[in-house]
């Protein structure tokens, strides 16, 4: 249902931190579900309710197991915990390392139009 990013920048470390809180809803019964991150990226901890879910990574794909079966229809909220060195690289929607400083600079009030 949603996203909410809070993210942490270090522009001299060139590295990110932060939590992705994720709302969800259910579509079938399951005790399981799959989550994507970019591999240069580390996970910290998921938790639901601020107790920890065990998970598997394989490259981007990120396989959250519950500890009991989740119900179709009802909604959860998860917590996943991350850090790291985001790629040098850049794209569309992505965050270069090497364009952490220039993202960081305060802004003039006579640049803001």
């Amino acid at each position: 249902l949603y996203y909410h990013l809070d993210v942490r920048v270090d522009p001299g470390g060139k590295t990110i931190s932060g939590a992705n809180t994720i709302r969800f809803r259910m579509l079938r019964d399951d005790a399981r579900i799959q989550l994507d991150l970019d591999p240069t990226l580390q996970i910290d901890a998921i938790t639901l309710d601020r107790v920890p879910l065990r998970f598997e990574r394989e490259l981007r794909t990120v396989w959250v197991d519950f500890p009991e079966t989740l119900a179709p229809g009802d909604e959860y909220t998860i917590e996943v915990r991350y850090s790291g060195h985001p790629r040098q690289d850049g794209r569309f929607g992505g965050l270069a390392a090497d364009r952490l400083e220039q993202l960081c600079q305060p802004v003039r009030r006579d640049d803001v139009g």
